[in-house]
């Protein structure tokens, strides 16, 4: 998980919150101990450029995280080159599909290209306060 939150730290230029490295590492402790975690790190001459972390449960694998070294190439990301590594195993495993869950890339919807199937997410939210209503309304329409 170190090399996880590390190389998150170098592709998106910030720390994985304190929040989030304990909900990860509870995560992984449970489900190593079910014999469902899936760690995954992929070296280049002993350097690692990758990490996935991902989930079995039933006859599918979920990838819950993954970072990679952006600085390895220009042009060829390791994170991408190492998730086709991971669905190509997941196929000769038991489980018989790979959910990438949702989630975008830093530069590319990534997961897109990937995808034989897509599930829309919707959000609701019910809010009493009317300063909230106010801000979510103007945040929803500031761009990006």
């Amino acid at each position: 998980l170190a090399e996880l939150f590390r190389l998150h730290e170098r592709r998106w230029e910030r720390p994985v919150p304190r929040l989030a490295r304990q909900f990860l590492h509870s995560i992984c402790v449970d489900f190593a101990r079910r014999g469902e975690l899936r760690l995954s790190l992929l070296k280049l001459a002993g350097r690692p450029i990758s990490v996935i972390l991902g989930i079995c449960s039933g006859d599918t694998e979920y990838n819950i995280k993954s970072a990679f070294d952006p600085s390895f190439h220009k042009r060829i990301s390791p994170g991408f080159l190492h998730l086709g590594f991971e669905i190509e195993r997941v196929f000769e495993s038991p489980q018989s599909s790979y959910d990438l869950l949702a989630g975008g890339g830093k530069l590319t919807k990534f997961k897109e290209r990937l995808a034989a199937d897509t599930e829309d997410f919707r959000s609701v939210q019910i809010l009493r306060s009317s300063l909230l209503k106010l801000s979510y309304r103007i945040y929803d329409r500031v761009p990006g």
